[in-house]
């Protein structure tokens, strides 16, 4: 496998572990609970990364199937493009703004599934990745969800969903360590 494509399923397995451990014993109180008003419970978060998921991951099916039907394949280097790499930084865990999600991705009021569903497209996210291997990851590019006019590569999307995931479950570990979160 693609050393790039291996350490987003190493990334996919270190969220997993990191969500069980995460919500691991808390309660439906606890996960609905919101520090602020405006901010989001964890079940809002993890509704968030299934709504991107659910807005992405048709789309970059979309591109593997073009990828494929054109035989663009491919075991040279990811190379992201300075936007993409710009853009993974302010969608990454690295980045401390506070940034409110465009209308399609907010998330909607979490339903009692919404970790469920959270696994579940993580291990279609998986699948995407392990199917991309052999593929170019540098040609082609998919819309954005937001407008068509910000454009990924394959390995750009990719790496966007991780990265975006990473900073979401940041979010959560800082909802646990919220000084007024409920006791369980």
């Amino acid at each position: 496998m693609h050393s790039f494509l291996q350490a987003r399923l190493d990334d996919l397995e270190t969220a997993r572990r990191q969500v069980d451990t995460l919500v691991a014993e808390t309660t439906a109180e606890q996960r609905a609970w919101q520090p602020e008003p405006t901010s989001w419970s964890i079940d809002q978060v993890l509704a968030h990364l299934n709504v991107t998921a659910e807005q992405y991951h048709p789309r970059v099916q979309r591109l593997m199937d073009r990828l494929r039907s054109r035989g663009l394949t491919s075991n040279r280097l990811y190379r992201p493009s300075p936007f993409a790499k710009l853009f993974n930084y302010v969608a990454g865990p690295e980045n401390n703004m506070k940034l409110k999600a465009p209308g399609k991705f907010v998330p909607p009021s979490a339903a009692p599934d919404t970790l469920e569903r959270y696994r579940g497209q993580q291990e279609e996210l998986g699948g995407l990745i392990s199917q991309a291997d052999g593929l170019d990851l540098n040609k082609l590019s998919l819309g954005s969800p937001i407008t068509p006019l910000i454009r990924f590569s394959l390995g750009e999307a990719l790496e966007l969903l991780c990265v975006h995931q990473k900073r979401h479950l940041r979010q959560v570990e800082g909802i646990r360590k919220h000084p007024r979160f409920p006791p369980g």
